[in-house]
């Protein structure tokens, strides 16, 4: 009796895992879906980035992700501005960015399944861009 209800709870179990691997397979983009995300980013950072504004660190997201991807740009304290901050959303809404949700502070942005925010962080001062695919939840984007 006692093996054939350890039979029985490692076939339940190995059913279980293989619902969840299928799922994230289906609510996951796929690899193509990902790299075109990417490749858009990148395309749209490179028009930020040639600004000339000092950047204190960029990071392109060379890691290797299957599922997602995101770039960072951090301005520094010295360059950024509310006036920067109001050119970099309209540089991005000229690229087919539409604002999402702007606090004044944050200012979420949405194309094509990705998310930008663009942000002011006290503690250290300085300006921030994300870009992130599939789009983050606080962004709302509806696409």
């Amino acid at each position: 009796m006692k093996k054939s209800t350890e039979i029985l709870l490692s076939i339940v179990f190995i059913i279980i895992v293989l619902i969840g691997i299928v799922d994230s397979f289906k609510s996951n983009p796929s690899l193509a879906e990902t790299r075109s995300a990417r490749q858009m980013m990148r395309h749209d950072m490179e028009i930020i980035r040639s600004e000339n504004v000092k950047i204190l660190d960029f990071d392109d997201d060379k890691k290797t992700k299957i599922s997602s991807a995101t770039l960072r740009l951090t301005v520094s304290s010295e360059a950024w501005s509310t006036a920067l901050m109001k050119k970099y959303k309209e540089k991005l809404n000229s690229l087919g960015w539409m604002t999402s949700n702007n606090s004044g502070e944050k200012i979420f942005l949405c194309k094509s399944g990705a998310s930008a925010l663009i942000m002011f962080d006290d503690s250290t001062r300085n300006g921030y861009l994300y870009m992130t695919y599939p789009s983050e939840r606080r962004a709302a984007c509806a696409d």
